[in-house]
């Protein structure tokens, strides 16, 4: 977990809301930090279980930020890389930010390239 921010009175602000600079509001300072789960169907779509570990995870945090979502069609790191390519991509983002918004959590997806490392 990351917190947002440090305050004397810590425990009692936890889950407080908290409104960035660009008029976002975070329901609490707990932070779910990206974590690759490599736990995606093997063409990118949400399983059973990632959505089983999304649910469970995003409970009591302010945001949540999903690891590893490719950008691009040449930017994969391995095989089933969650994606946000094209259109046919959305209903797995939309369900993956609906599964942590059912929680009370912020849904943010983490955009990665994977460079030189990148499958070909």
């Amino acid at each position: 977990m990351i917190i947002l921010y440090k305050s004397k009175n810590m425990t009692s602000r936890l889950f407080e809301k908290v409104t960035l600079s660009n008029k976002v509001e975070v329901p609490g300072l707990l932070v779910k930090a990206p974590l690759t789960l490599f736990s995606s169907n093997p063409e990118g779509s949400i399983s059973e279980g990632e959505r089983n570990y999304i649910k469970s995870s995003a409970i009591g945090v302010g945001m949540y930020i999903l690891g590893t979502t490719a950008e691009a069609q040449d930017g994969f790191c391995f095989p089933g890389n969650p994606h946000e390519i094209s259109e046919k991509d959305l209903p797995t983002l939309e369900e993956r930010a609906k599964i942590i918004k059912s929680q009370g959590a912020l849904a943010i997806n983490q955009i990665h390239h994977a460079g030189a490392l990148a499958l070909k």
